[in-house]
């Protein structure tokens, strides 16, 4: 009698707890987390079947304003992925090609150089930033490596345990029904529609532009920044891909802002 007690109260237990990790699982998944159109690229990269590729690209808004997977595919063949955030920092460059080489084994990474332009440590490590590439990261070796990185910007718990940063996203309910319905959407198609790409629409006629042809000044990187290059093209040489570093071009304005072409 006592041991059919004991079986019945221990499977009451292991049913709670099972129903407490399935419940923080979920609502962390599709509730308590960071939305928008980075969260729906990272999401969609990761439902491309492994070693489906021929190309990924990373970088930021650069790359998926520039560049259309499914125009590729239409004109020359091959298959690509965009794998980049907006405002995308050198200091995550390292973690998305090991994701990249986890899921995938491209003929050819194409890297967009921009992330390595920015000044100092600060502007390296914004915990924004940091959260678009970091939070869709499914929680492996390399994503414990690389929130190691961040003590500086802000708690690592939070980006092992979403519910810390995002608990107050509830409050938006109706932002939050159309994303997660078009997260469970995409998810129960299996892949995303667009491959990641995203167009910006703006008006700058009022802005005029600034003639930089013949134009060969250079920029000279940060400490910080270059301490960050050297290192990523060490572990470039050891991957058995080639990788392409690329400038897209830009249209700059007098104010010193800039759209892509």
């Amino acid at each position: 009698m006592k041991k059919k007690v004991f079986v019945t109260r221990f499977l009451k237990i292991a049913s709670l707890l099972l129903a407490v990790l399935v419940f923080v699982g979920v609502s962390q998944e599709y509730v308590f987390r960071a939305f928008g159109r980075d969260a729906t690229r990272i999401d969609g990269f990761y439902l491309e079947p492994e070693n489906s590729l021929d190309v990924v690209l990373l970088g930021a808004s650069d790359i998926f304003t520039a560049f259309s997977s499914g125009k590729a595919y239409e004109m020359y063949g091959f298959t690509s992925y965009p794998y980049g955030v907006d405002g995308n920092r050198l200091s995550t460059w390292s973690t998305s090609l090991k994701e990249i080489r986890r899921r995938q084994a491209p003929k050819l990474i194409v890297v967009e150089v921009n992330g390595a332009l920015y000044d100092s440590a600060t502007n390296l490590y914004e915990d924004s930033i940091m959260r678009r590439i970091l939070d869709p990261i499914p929680l492996f070796e390399d994503k414990v490596q690389a929130v190691s990185l961040l003590g500086k910007t802000d708690s690592p718990s939070t980006y092992y345990v979403p519910f810390i940063k995002y608990h107050g996203n509830w409050v938006n309910v109706k932002d939050n029904v159309k994303n997660v319905k078009s997260l469970v959407t995409m998810r129960h198609r299996g892949y995303s529609l667009l491959k990641g790409e995203t167009t910006n629409t703006t008006v700058s006629l009022s802005k005029p532009r600034r003639d930089v042809y013949g134009d060969l000044s250079t920029k000279e990187l940060s400490p910080e920044s270059e301490e960050l290059l050297r290192a990523f093209l060490k572990e470039c040489n050891t991957e058995d891909v080639r990788i392409l570093f690329i400038r897209v071009p830009h249209r700059i304005t007098t104010d010193g802002g800039y759209a892509f072409f």
